[in-house]
């Protein structure tokens, strides 16, 4: 999505500057909402697996012969 977003500003600067405008820079909102959710992503992830690790250490499996 963001490589979509990037060749889309970047039509619309050539196609800009073939018509002699000045471009204006459009809303960069998708961009942080993509930067955003993406970060989001990769820290729950992040925590998701800390907490499974944690778990893993700290409670001990029950063996058969106790």
């Amino acid at each position: 999505a963001v490589f979509a977003n990037w060749y889309l500003i970047n039509s619309s600067i050539e196609r800009h500057a073939e018509l002699g405008l000045p471009y204006t820079s459009s809303d960069s909102g998708f961009i942080w909402g993509a930067i955003i959710t993406g970060l989001f992503t990769v820290l729950s992830l992040c925590f998701y697996s800390i907490e499974k690790i944690l778990l893993e250490l700290l409670i001990k499996p029950k063996t058969e012969s106790e």
